[in-house]
C-alpha cells in the first residue's frame, strides 16, 4: 500500500496500467505527466479552492492529483449544474467542469516515468448525497482516505488480487471517490474510467478481463434482470460490493443466485466515513465494524461512533438506531431522524414504508412529509407486477383508495398518505441513491388544476427529461372545449416554463417564445416525454413535448429568458 501523499513517488513500473480510459490503457507514467503538466497550468492560475466535476474517473483523478499537488482544496459536487456551480462560488474560486479537459493538457505524450510533483496535500471537500435534505459540505485529510484505505485492503485485498475495479456508481461522492480512485491506486489495481450505467455493459466489460470487481448501490442491485449476460462474466467477477443504504435481503439474495456472489455490502456516510460491512449469506443481518471502528448503542439508542476515519476520532451520534450483539456485531433499526409529526400525531416514515413494501402490490415505497398549505404525508411507491396489473384494472383513485384502507389498520388517518406517485422505479441521484430532492421533484409539478403529474424526471445541468401525465381535472379544460378537453398551448409553454425554472439556473421573465410549433392536441390522461435543453450561452430553453412512445410530437419550441443577450 502506497500512502496517498506519495502515490506520484511510489515505485511502480511506469508502464503498469493505473486506468483504462474509453479502450485506451493509462500507465502510471502517463498519469504523472498527465498530473504534472495540469499542476503547472493550476499553479500559474492562483486559484486555491476549486469545484471539480468529470463523468470520468481518469480526467477526474488527473485534476484530484494536480489541485492537491498545488496544495489546494477540492471540492466534489455531485452534478455540474449551473445552480450547483453557482452556490460553489461562494466557496470556490475556480470551477473545473465537465469540459475541461478539453482545453486542459490531458494524455501527454512522454517516456519519461519520473515527472516531479511535490507531495500532495490541501484538503478534499465532499458533499452528504442529498438523502435527507439538501447536500452538505464535509471536509476531508488524505490521512483519513488513507486509514479507510488500510481497512479495506486488509478486509479484501488478498480477494480482490489484481482485480480490475468497474463501477456504476459515480466517484464525486465518497464511496466512489474511495472505491474508484484512492483504494486502486493506493494498491495498484486498475479502475476503468467510465461509469458504466447498464449492469449489462458492465458484465461485458467484465467478462473481457480475467479478474474483475463490481462497484455497486442497492438502486443497480434491486433490479437485475435474467437475461443480464451473467454466464460471460462467470468466473470473472471476485467481489460485488453494494454502498447506500441496506440492500434488502431478497435482492441479495437475487444477486448470488444470478452471479455466484453475495454482495458485499457497506456501512457508512460522507460525514462518518465507512463504519461496517457484512455479506447476507445465511440470512445474515448483523454488520460487522471495520478494522479500528468501534460501534456501540448510546441511551436513547442511537449509534455512538468511534473511528480512525473521524477527524478527531469521535464519538459521532448518527440518526441510525441500533442493537448491540456482545461480539461487537449489530443490527440497524429506526432512523430516528425520519420521525415527523402530522397535525400532532407521530408518525415513522420508516415504518410507514415498511407497512407500504409488505403489501403484495408495492415493491418498493418512499414518504416523506410536504408542506404547502396543511401538512401532508406523500408516498411514491413502485408497484410489483401484480400492483401494476392491479392499478391498470382498478384506475388511479380505487387503487390508492385500497392501500389507504390497508394502511388505516396500523395508522392514524392523519398519517396515512394523501398524495401517491406510482413511477416504474424510484429517482435517484447521481450516487445511486433516492434522494430527498428526487422525491420532492415528482410532487413539484404536480400544484392543483395548472400543472400535470410527474412521473419520472432526469435532469442533468444541460437538459431535462420529465415524463407527465395530464390530470383529467385540469382547470384549464373548463371550456375548452366541453366536448373534447384540450389543453391549450399556451398551458404548455407555462408546464415548459415550470420545469425548467426548477431545474436549471435561469432568471428573469421570459422575453420571448421562438419557434413556436403545434403538432397535435394534448387531451386528458396522455403520457407526455418533455425534453428540455438548456443552451446556457445564450439564456434559451428549447422545449419538445412527445409521447411516451416517442412516436408523435405534440408541440416544440423555445422559450428566450430576458437576461439573454439581444439580438
Amino acid at each position: 500500500m502506497v500512502p496517498l501523499a506519495r502515490l506520484h513517488a511510489a515505485d511502480r513500473d511506469a508502464a503498469q496500467p493505473a486506468f483504462v480510459h474509453h479502450g485506451r490503457v493509462i500507465d502510471y507514467a502517463t498519469l504523472r505527466a498527465d498530473v504534472a503538466a495540469l499542476s503547472a497550468a493550476l499553479q500559474a492560475d492562483g486559484a486555491r479552492d476549486w469545484a471539480l466535476y468529470h463523468d470520468d474517473a481518469y480526467p477526474f483523478t488527473v485534476a484530484l492529483l494536480a489541485i492537491l499537488a498545488t496544495g489546494g482544496s477540492a471540492w466534489l459536487p455531485a452534478n455540474a449544474t449551473a445552480g450547483t456551480e453557482q452556490r460553489l462560488s461562494a466557496y470556490c474560486d475556480g470551477w473545473l467542469g465537465p469540459d475541461w479537459s478539453a482545453g486542459c493538457p490531458i494524455h501527454v505524450e512522454t517516456d519519461s516515468s519520473a515527472a516531479s510533483l511535490p507531495a500532495l496535500r490541501g484538503r478534499i471537500v465532499v458533499f452528504t448525497s442529498g438523502s435527507t435534505g439538501e447536500p452538505q459540505p464535509i471536509p476531508k485529510t488524505l490521512g483519513q482516505f488513507d486509514r479507510e484505505v488500510e481497512a479495506l485492503e486488509r478486509l479484501w485485498g488478498e480477494i480482490l488480487g489484481d482485480a480490475r475495479i468497474l463501477a456504476t456508481v459515480s466517484h464525486q461522492h465518497i464511496y466512489g471517490l474511495l472505491f474508484r480512485v484512492w483504494w486502486p491506486l493506493a494498491a495498484g489495481r486498475t479502475t476503468y474510467s467510465e461509469c458504466f450505467f447498464e449492469a449489462r455493459d458492465l458484465l461485458a466489460a467484465a467478462a473481457g478481463e480475467p479478474r474483475a470487481a463490481w462497484v455497486a448501490s442497492p438502486a443497480h442491485l434491486r433490479r437485475l434482470q435474467q437475461d443480464l449476460p451473467w454466464d460471460a462474466a462467470e468466473g470473472h467477477l471476485r467481489m460485488i460490493f453494494s454502498s447506500g443504504g441496506p440492500l434488502p435481503a431478497d435482492a441479495a439474495g437475487e444477486c448470488a443466485r444470478l452471479s455466484g456472489l453475495w454482495p458485499t455490502e457497506i456501512y457508512g456516510s460522507s460525514e462518518s466515513g465507512g463504519i461496517a460491512w457484512r455479506t447476507q449469506a445465511d440470512a445474515n443481518s448483523w454488520w460487522q465494524p471495520l478494522p479500528g471502528v468501534d460501534v456501540r448503542a448510546a441511551a436513547d439508542g442511537a449509534l455512538e461512533l468511534r473511528s480512525p476515519h473521524l477527524v478527531d476520532g469521535g464519538p459521532l451520534i448518527l440518526s441510525d438506531s441500533i442493537e448491540c450483539a456482545a461480539d461487537g456485531r449489530f443490527r440497524l433499526g429506526e432512523r430516528l431522524d425520519r420521525i415527523v409529526k402530522v397535525e400532532g400525531k407521530r408518525l415513522s416514515l420508516s415504518e410507514l414504508e415498511a407497512a407500504l413494501e409488505a403489501h403484495p402490490w408495492i415493491a418498493e415505497a418512499r414518504a416523506l412529509l410536504l408542506r404547502r398549505r396543511r401538512e401532508s404525508i406523500a408516498a411514491v411507491a413502485v408497484p410489483t407486477a401484480e400492483g401494476g396489473a392491479e392499478l391498470e384494472r382498478l384506475g388511479r383513485h380505487a387503487f390508492t383508495r385500497r392501500l389507504r384502507e390497508a394502511l388505516l389498520a396500523r395508522f392514524e388517518p392523519v398519517t396515512v398518505p394523501r398524495l401517491w406517485r406510482f413511477p416504474d422505479a424510484m429517482p435517484v441521484n447521481a450516487q445511486g441513491k433516492v434522494g430527498e430532492r428526487q422525491l420532492r421533484d415528482l410532487f413539484e409539478t404536480a400544484a392543483p388544476r395548472r400543472l400535470p403529474e410527474t412521473l419520472a424526471i432526469d435532469c442533468d445541468g444541460h437538459s431535462c427529461e420529465a415524463r407527465l401525465r395530464v390530470p383529467d381535472d385540469l382547470g384549464c379544460f373548463e371550456g375548452h372545449f366541453p366536448d373534447r378537453p384540450v389543453v391549450p398551448g399556451v398551458v404548455l409553454i407555462g408546464w415548459a416554463e415550470h420545469v425548467a425554472r426548477h431545474h436549471f439556473a435561469v432568471t428573469g421573465e421570459v422575453r420571448d417564445v421562438e419557434r413556436i410549433k403545434f403538432s397535435q392536441p394534448v387531451q386528458p390522461g396522455y403520457e407526455l416525454i418533455l425534453r428540455l435543453e438548456h443552451d446556457d450561452v445564450r439564456h434559451c430553453i428549447g422545449y419538445r413535448f412527445r409521447s411516451a412512445g416517442g412516436v408523435e410530437e405534440f408541440a416544440s419550441g423555445r422559450l428566450v429568458f430576458a437576461d439573454a443577450p439581444e439580438p
